[in-house]
């Protein structure tokens, strides 16, 4: 399942940019526009796809290569996509709203798909996502990495397991 689909098209290649630009802030504020998040993206959508379709509503210029991704990737292209380059947060640095975050589950290797969740930054150190239970289930609900992560010897966990937060540089 990819991110474009008949509900976001005109939205994402129709538009100019200010337009875009505009929806995607009211979308991360969780203000009512003429689209919802859930409206824009096509059922069984996962947290990996709502992060990309903000981060490419907020993108000025989309280039062929953005339509491509977001009329071919999935969650694990997204994966690739976000996190192949990203900044690992310092557990005290505000994020910048908009950039997109993903957990990584630490196992001491590097594996794609130990990236178990993606959200957008809001601001300081909040963030909305979907599916992601007390990381993001549901749009409409802000959630603070202060809150919601336990700081210990070992470094930062969610349910009593060690994971980062990589935030990443695109």
């Amino acid at each position: 399942m990819t991110v474009y689909n008949n509900n976001n098209s005109v939205l994402i290649d129709g538009l100019n940019s200010a337009i875009r630009i505009n929806q995607a802030n009211l979308l991360m504020k969780n203000i009512d526009t003429f689209n919802s998040l859930s409206d824009l993206l096509n059922n069984g959508a996962v947290c990996h796809d709502a992060a990309a379709l903000i981060h490419f509503l907020k993108k000025p210029h989309l280039s062929a290569h953005d339509l491509y991704c977001l009329k071919h990737y999935n969650t694990k292209e997204w994966i690739h996509y976000f996190y192949t380059f990203h900044t690992e947060w310092d557990g005290i640095s505000d994020i910048p709203a908009g950039k997109v975050i993903g957990f990584f589950k630490d196992t001491h290797t590097w594996i794609p798909m130990k990236i178990t969740h993606s959200a957008i930054a809001v601001g300081g150190t909040k963030f909305r996502g979907i599916n992601g239970k007390s990381l993001g289930e549901s749009w409409s609900q802000v959630s603070d990495l202060k809150t919601v992560l336990t700081f210990t010897q070992n470094g930062m966990e969610h349910d009593e397991t060690i994971v980062k937060v990589l935030i990443s540089d695109k």
